[in-house]
Order: structure tokens, then C-alpha cells, then sequence
């Protein structure tokens, strides 16, 4: 289960990337837009305005993103439907399909990417964000938490991640063997982030979210406490503030034939 709550404390930060994204896409009138982990739909809402005469879906598999996402709805305009992208299909071609920060949580991406550009009408993109952090010292605290601990068992190999997001020469090779023109690239973001545990609070709303969900509460408390003197030693915190790098990997890539 997401907590929308934890997830939407660094909202402007985490929307950055989806406008970044979205600039590049060049497709000037589309028909059909869908994005893929729509979440909030705060996001989504906000191609209305670039795209007045598409029809826009999203489509996220968590009911908890989605009742929050319910209320941006506009039928026929903006509609939110639960699905899940591993098996997600269209009923036909559609002129965009753009996922924001949610592919890396799936496995085998040469197939995977090959079968969201299968899905493109003739001139369609195909337009991804992905953060890249799993080389990070981020991830390395997280793993070296999960190595201290009792939990080490239950929690081991668990929402990694760390062999799904491929080198971006990767994602450019396939796109262009696929009759693509491929826009592609990396950005390291640093974030300024307050507070006590600062990148602990960021990284509850997305890398430690499915350790939490299968560690039972009473073991919550100590697993992040560990986690977070890893972190605080990562990122060293300096007149309240953290400088948090995250880095990204984009791919906008359009139908040529």
C-alpha cells in the first residue's frame, strides 16, 4: 500500500522531472495520452492544458493513489483507471503513452519497452523518467540496514530494484532498432531537503515503502533507525539541510514510420 501522504511531502520536487519530460514530447495534437503510474494525478491533470483535444488516461495499480486521483476527473477528458503495467493493453494505437518515475519498479525493460512501443500509432512516443539511484550511496545504506538486522531474512531481495534499470545506451539501441528517433538522457537532481532525517523522509515514500509493507510494525522503528544512521552518514546534514543527488534517466522516443 502507498501512504499518499509521506509519498506527496516533496510534491514539488518529485514534479520536476514529469515537466522535464513532458518538454521534450513534441507530438503536437494528439489523440490518446496515457500515463502509466499516474499516482496522484496531480501531474496527469496538468496535461490538459498542454494537450486540450486529447483524451487522457492514467492508470496506476493503487487504490490509494487513485481515490486521491478520482477528484482531478473529468470524464471523457481526464478519466484514472486501476491497471497494472505489466500486463496492460490498449484496445488500439495511442499517440502517446508517458510514465513518470514507476518502470524501474518493473524487471526484464528490453521487453518491456518493446511492448509499450508496440502499443504507438504511426508518429506516437513513447516518453519515460526513471530514477537511477540504485548505484547510489542511498541504496547501499538501505542494503547495509537490511544486512545489520534480525530482518535480514524476510527483507532480502526485496523491492531493489537494482539489476531493472538499464544503461541509457540500452534503452537508445532498442528504441532505434525499432524504427525510432530517440531523444535520451541522464540528469542528477540535487534536492535541498530539511529536517532531521531528511533522506530517510524521502526515501519512506518510495525505496523503503515495500520493506515496510512486509516487516511487521513493531520491527519498523528500529530497521528505520538503522537505515537512518546509515543515511545521516551518506549525507551529511549542514545548517539543517541535506543535499540529496538523485539521479535520472530519460527517453523520449518517436514513431518514424
Amino acid at each position: 500500500m502507498w501512504d499518499v501522504a509521506q509519498y506527496t511531502r516533496f510534491q514539488t520536487e518529485r514534479t520536476r522531472p514529469f515537466i522535464d519530460l513532458v518538454n521534450q514530447i513534441t507530438n503536437a495534437d494528439p489523440k490518446t495520452v496515457i500515463d502509466l503510474g499516474c499516482g496522484t494525478g496531480e501531474q496527469t491533470a496538468t496535461l490538459l492544458g498542454r494537450w486540450p483535444t486529447a483524451r487522457i488516461l492514467g492508470l496506476d495499480s493503487s487504490p490509494e493513489m487513485l481515490n486521491k486521483a478520482g477528484a482531478r476527473a473529468q470524464p471523457g477528458r481526464l478519466d484514472f483507471q486501476f491497471a497494472d503495467i505489466a500486463t496492460w493493453q490498449p484496445t488500439g494505437p495511442v499517440d502517446i503513452v508517458l510514465s513518470n518515475a514507476a518502470l524501474h519498479r518493473l524487471p526484464d525493460h528490453l521487453q518491456l519497452f518493446a511492448r509499450l512501443a508496440s502499443y504507438l500509432s504511426s508518429g506516437g512516443t513513447l516518453a519515460v523518467q526513471m530514477p537511477n539511484r540504485f548505484r547510489a550511496p542511498s541504496q547501499q545504506a538501505i542494503e547495509d540496514a537490511i544486512a545489520a538486522g534480525p530482518w535480514r531474512d524476510r527483507l532480502h531481495n526485496i523491492g531493489l530494484h537494482r539489476e531493472s534499470v538499464l544503461p541509457t545506451e540500452s534503452y537508445t539501441r532498442l528504441l532505434l532498432s525499432l524504427g525510432f528517433t530517440v531523444n535520451a538522457w541522464d540528469t542528477t537532481y540535487y534536492h535541498i531537503l530539511h529536517g532531521e532525517h531528511a533522506s530517510l523522509e524521502w526515501l519512506k515514500g518510495t525505496a523503503l515503502r515495500p520493506l515496510l509493507a512486509v516487516l511487521p510494525s513493531n520491527d519498523h522503528p528500529a530497521f528505520l533507525a538503522a537505515a537512518a544512521a546509515r543515511l545521516n552518514e551518506a549525507y551529511l546534514k549542514e545548517n539543517g539541510t541535506t543535499v540529496f543527488p538523485m539521479q535520472r534517466l530519460f527517453v523520449v522516443a518517436t514513431r518514424t514510420e
